[in-house]
């Protein structure tokens, strides 16, 4: 297994992660697992055929109030609760384990009730 790391800093653009991963895995993909290193994009991570990831993105819900959706990155309600902002985060990331099976989502996971 190689770990792919340094796609979450700010300086590197969406399009410039998607062209070099869309390189990666043309060459390597079919013969090397790869394990994404701090990738917290869900589009990136449905994208390529990732062994495995990790990320720290589920902490977002309690620091800057955002919801991982499969939608992608949203401001949680007013109402909600940083402590279940977190939780809605860490439920959908723990969601994706089996990515390459069906995943166990449901509609709350696309927009909060």
């Amino acid at each position: 297994m190689i770990a792919i790391g340094g796609s979450a800093l700010r300086s590197v653009s969406h399009r410039r992660r998607i062209e070099a991963f869309d390189q990666i895995f043309k060459i390597y993909g079919e013969s090397i697992n790869f394990h994404a290193l701090g990738l917290g994009s869900i589009d990136l991570l449905f994208r390529y055929p990732w062994a495995s990831s990790d990320s720290s993105s589920w902490l977002c819900g309690r620091i800057y109030r955002e919801l991982i959706t499969l939608g992608g990155i949203i401001s949680a309600p007013a109402d909600m609760p940083s402590q279940d902002a977190l939780g809605f985060n860490v439920r959908l990331l723990a969601s994706l384990e089996e990515k390459h099976g069906v995943i166990q989502a449901d509609y709350d996971m696309y927009f909060p009730i």
